[in-house]
């Protein structure tokens, strides 16, 4: 699923590079990939996506509501135009997509 993975030591999160193409047949993958990191604070690079489809879209709304609920933090960072575009799609604008607020605390959404 990702083409890199660091830490972000600033704020302890891990930062995933999201692959280009989230369809349906990556949406395990990104399950999974997100599953090893349950707890732990994750900021996901979409800059580089070329396809969103709604599995996926599914997939990282589910993990932001997670991480969000357990007060972790969880954030979509660079979106590539693709990106938004499949989130419109859908009907979700991009400030909608839990995980679009501050990095630093996306809870309380203080930076």
């Amino acid at each position: 699923m990702t083409e890199s993975e660091s830490v972000a030591p600033d704020i302890g999160a891990t930062e995933i590079t999201l692959s280009s193409v989230l369809d349906f047949s990556s949406s395990g993958e990104l399950f999974s990939e997100l599953r090893d990191h349950v707890g732990n604070g994750v900021i996901l690079d979409g800059s580089g996506v070329r396809h969103l489809g709604a599995p996926c879209v599914q997939v990282l709304m589910a993990a932001a509501r997670a991480w969000e609920s357990e007060g972790v933090p969880f954030a979509i960072d660079q979106r590539s135009e693709a990106f938004v575009l499949g989130l419109e799609r859908m009907g979700i604008g991009a400030d909608e997509l839990p995980g679009s607020g501050s990095v630093a605390d996306p809870v309380s959404g203080a930076v």
